[in-house]
């Protein structure tokens, strides 16, 4: 037996469908932070370096660089601009085989006396995350003491000091 209240209510069953599933829509879109260097990068994350402080007001004092396994550096400039360059074979060839072949256990090795970051008495904090076959591995000023001027930083602040200009 056909029941005509049935049909006469499919509409609104189906607009009230339509309106809950946009209101789901809305509600699980996420809300994007502040602008940093692109987190979903086109290949994987081959490295993030991110400096921070914590007594300065000017956005230089808080950068974040990333650069993936295709090459592509990014950072956002303090208007909020993303900035991507694209690195040449050969310095992507040279850090990618530094970051795969460094010893993170020596390089972790000098521990700090005290867990305190610089950006506590007006410095600036370095956190670097380099990413290998073996996992993540993060390297931070605020519990290591790290040569700056060992492979693999040198090699990245030289890629960053080639393709940025200096006050980013």
């Amino acid at each position: 037996m056909n029941n005509p209240t049935r049909h006469q209510n499919a509409p609104a069953v189906a607009v009230a469908s339509l309106l809950l599933l946009a209101a789901t829509l809305f509600v699980a879109t996420p809300v994007r932070s502040a602008p940093e260097a692109r987190i979903a990068a086109s290949a994987p994350l081959l490295v993030r370096y991110k400096i921070s402080s914590g007594k300065c007001g000017d956005s230089l004092c808080n950068r974040t660089y990333t650069i993936d396994r295709g090459g592509l550096l990014s950072y956002t400039d303090p208007a909020g601009k993303v900035v991507e360059k694209t690195l040449s074979k050969e310095e992507l060839t040279a850090l990618s085989g530094q970051i795969d072949g460094a010893d993170y256990q020596q390089l972790r090795s000098n521990r700090t006396e005290y867990f305190e970051c610089p950006s506590a008495a007006g410095g600036q904090d370095v956190t670097y995350t380099f990413y290998t076959a073996r996992g993540s591995q993060m390297i931070s000023n605020c519990n290591i003491k790290f040569d700056a001027t060992s492979p693999p930083f040198a090699k990245l602040q030289e890629i960053i000091d080639h393709h940025l200009p200096p006050s980013q």
